[in-house]
């Protein structure tokens, strides 16, 4: 995935990866070190975004007031991409800092979503039937993918 990425940026210019917590963050940083391995001159922040997955249009914009994103390569990394509410909620209110490209990033991407969203790159894209959902737990690090339903 993070060289899927380096394709898509300018290794030029600074990156923020914002991790949708709770398995997302972990996710970023992994990424963040992998993406540093190839390209050690790369500078990446990283901010970790906590949102109520419940209602997390009303969160998204608040979770960013105080990070500048304006002209800034900005990239959402979450786990697994289901309904797309919550990616589509912090990836529209990034919008409106202005970035100069905003990218998402999962680890599964369940493919029927909600919301007309799909992510840039995806470690594995899974069709479920309805009623059933991808678990992302991560172990020692590592993240192992459960399907249930």
């Amino acid at each position: 995935m993070a060289l899927e990425l380096l394709e898509l940026i300018d290794t030029g210019q600074p990156v923020f990866l914002l991790g949708i917590e709770k398995n997302g963050s972990p996710l970023a940083l992994q990424l963040k070190a992998h993406l540093l391995e190839q390209n050690p001159g790369l500078t990446i922040d990283f901010a970790a975004i906590c949102l109520n997955k419940s209602n997390p249009e009303s969160e998204a914009v608040n979770a960013l007031t105080h990070i500048n994103l304006q002209g800034q390569q900005v990239v959402v990394v979450d786990d697994v991409l289901n309904t797309g509410r919550t990616a589509m909620a912090l990836i529209a209110a990034a919008a409106l800092k202005l970035p100069a490209i905003l990218r998402l990033v999962v680890l599964v991407d369940r493919m029927h979503k909600a919301y007309p969203i799909s992510a840039d790159i995806a470690g594995a894209r899974i069709s479920t039937l309805k009623g059933q959902f991808v678990q992302v737990q991560l172990q020692n690090g590592q993240p192992f993918v459960f399907l249930e339903g």
